[in-house]
């Protein structure tokens, strides 16, 4: 409990205290005797906090505050409120530990974001310099098939063919995670973009795998949003694509649609494929991932970590129903109001 001290012309410029409690006499490591009666001038210097105390009482208003003069080394949480005329009361609680954690949560953060950045780094300059060597292994490869032909019996020719192979899955697997470095390294400023035109120019990018399979594409209306485009073309690009890949007996048919819900809209790319088991469903986003081998599918199992981490860039998520020779639908978020 604490009392306003006044000048002569009525104005606050001080204030004592008259009563504490034995909790708080050891939280500021005082006796009572030191602390009743004294004002804050004479313990701290200076009336501490004094305009905050004067506006409690002017307005009726409790305030807090994180004081850490009351008791050196420590951070108190101050709760003041009136109480009677010319008095209010103070509710003091050590939050140092609190505090400490804080910050040593905020460093750890500081020191993830750091590491984060300097892998992705790595991650982009290792696979940028990795293309120029796979593209001469592979040029060499197919020169050796055609100069040395036949000059080769079926066994070497065996050989050379499994490491032209082996290069080419190598060098789409650079690919790939160069783009998946990409996402996170090169971020472009975003801006209002017509959904409905991106999917379009995804169609566009695909169209030899749409023409070579046979596939339906249908897109129904999609709203205006705030996007970084080119990863937004690269996720629906991607969803769309393995929709056709991952089809059944039937020709492929994609349908892409969206809807809003709350502050979101939800997009879904459904198709008509094989389906996926419910427990490799949030697998498959995880980097290097495959459900299936490289001579059934072709693919590099960095496609849909892509996707969720261009999705997550966003401020939405992403995540697949699915049942097995059933289809899937894959739906993804992005927030209304953009994500800078």
């Amino acid at each position: 409990m604490h009392e306003l001290i006044h000048d002569a012309d009525g104005v606050p410029v001080d204030y004592r205290t008259i009563n504490i409690n034995p909790a708080y006499e050891r939280m500021i490591d005082k006796p009572r005797g030191d602390v009743i009666g004294v004002t804050a001038s004479a313990m701290f210097g200076r009336p501490l906090h004094l305009d905050r105390y004067v506006k409690v009482m002017e307005t009726g208003e409790s305030v807090s505050f994180e004081d850490t003069e009351i008791r050196p080394g420590k951070v108190l949480l101050i709760s003041a409120f009136p109480f009677e005329p010319m008095r209010f009361a103070t509710l003091a609680v050590d939050i140092t530990y609190r505090k400490e954690l804080e910050t040593q949560l905020e460093e750890r953060a500081r020191e993830l974001a750091r590491s984060n950045e300097e892998l992705q780094q790595f991650a982009y300059v290792a696979s940028h310099d990795l293309q120029e060597p796979l593209r001469m292994v592979t040029g060499y490869m197919t020169l050796l098939q055609k100069r040395c032909d036949g000059q080769l019996d079926d066994q070497a020719k065996e050989y050379v063919r499994f490491a032209a192979e082996g290069a080419a899955r190598a060098r789409d697997l650079v690919k790939d995670l160069l783009e998946y470095s990409r996402v996170g390294s090169l971020q472009r400023p975003m801006s209002e973009a017509n959904m409905e035109h991106l999917c379009d120019l995804a169609c566009i990018n695909l169209r030899e795998q749409i023409r070579e399979e046979g596939a339906a594409i249908e897109r129904g209306p999609l709203p205006n949003l705030v996007v970084d485009e080119v990863q937004m073309v690269a996720l629906l690009q991607n969803l769309i694509s393995n929709a056709i890949k991952f089809h059944g007996p039937s020709p492929p048919r994609v349908d892409i649609s969206c809807r809003e819900d709350g502050g979101e809209w939800v997009f879904c790319v459904k198709d008509n494929g094989i389906g996926i088991e419910p427990s490799y469903q949030e697998r498959i986003f995880q980097i290097f991932q495959r459900l299936h081998g490289v001579g059934e599918y072709p693919g590099t199992g960095i496609g849909l970590a892509i996707c969720k981490r261009i999705v997550e860039r966003h401020g939405g998520r992403i995540w697949v129903e699915s049942s097995p020779g059933e289809g899937s639908s894959f739906f993804f978020t992005v927030l209304k109001s953009g994500r800078s």
